[in-house]
């Protein structure tokens, strides 16, 4: 991927295509290293750093700028001799992965494995149930960002079809929500049990997602980002970006497969 210069949970999603693309066709994928990420809460070397070794797209792959093979557009293929070893190079491939049914799945084992070659679990014998809401860069007001915006009344709904799958059956229940604002937003969800966690550090609330038994996402390479390395029970709602199978697609209203839900918490439910 090209690179681009928005946040981080984007440029990570076109890094992933990237992967996904070269998988599919039998090539070896070819790591851009992020330069610029927007919304540095540190320098942005740090910044950049940071997230990279975070996502860990790049491990045990091919970096760009290893060799002097030439670097050229996706558009600009059929043009060149066939014999010279070429890196092909795009933006990103989501239109692809949009296509196909198996552009995702064929490397989550791979993803997620970069993912936790430096980390360590962090285990917990609570059920912990993750909401991203987004809000700080998107309202219902704005309507040039107003197809990115949940409302809260799709989340409330959705919690509390939650809340009565899990009854009293969940042995200890931690609910969060993640997001921006001012916590009067979010008193409709705080009503319910939620703790709110607003304004975080964008990693410590990505790791927070990840690390979830159950994630409710919001639309946004963010939210998707995390839940393309989630192992858990993944509520998507809906957007541009085609669902992973696996996930479970929430109405517009919040509602969901109830049964299908249930057996999915079942083992969780017997964790304990």
């Amino acid at each position: 991927a090209t690179g681009k210069d928005d946040g981080a949970g984007s440029q990570a999603q076109a890094a992933m295509s990237a992967l996904c693309f070269a998988k599919a066709h039998g090539l070896p994928y070819v790591h851009r290293p992020f330069t610029t990420i927007a919304n540095a809460e540190t320098d942005m070397a740090t910044w950049v750093r940071t997230w990279e070794e975070y996502f860990n797209i790049g491990a045990f792959e091919r970096q760009l700028g290893d060799d002097d093979t030439p670097v050229i557009a996706l558009d600009r293929l059929p043009l060149m001799p066939r014999a010279d070893p070429v890196i092909v190079a795009a933006e990103h491939y989501l239109r692809y992965c949009n296509r196909n049914g198996d552009a995702w799945e064929r490397v989550l084992p791979l993803l997620r494995a970069k993912f936790w070659e430096n980390k360590q679990r962090q285990k917990t014998p609570e059920i912990r149930l993750a909401i991203h809401m987004r809000r700080g860069d998107v309202s219902a007001a704005d309507k040039t960002v107003a197809k990115n915006f949940t409302p809260n009344a799709t989340f409330v709904n959705t919690l509390t079809r939650l809340k009565a799958l899990l009854g009293s059956k969940a042995p200890a229940l931690r609910i969060e929500i993640f997001s921006q604002g001012d916590p009067q937003m979010f008193a409709d969800l705080a009503a319910l049990g939620a703790r709110l966690r607003l304004d975080e550090p964008a990693l410590a609330t990505h790791r927070a997602l990840v690390e979830a038994d159950i994630l409710v996402m919001s639309k946004g390479a963010y939210s998707y980002t995390a839940a393309v390395v989630h192992e858990g029970l993944t509520l998507y709602d809906p957007q541009k970006y085609r669902p992973l199978q696996g996930w479970i697609a929430r109405a517009p209203d919040g509602s969901f497969d109830e049964a299908l839900v249930a057996r999915r918490l079942a083992p969780l439910l017997g964790r304990g």
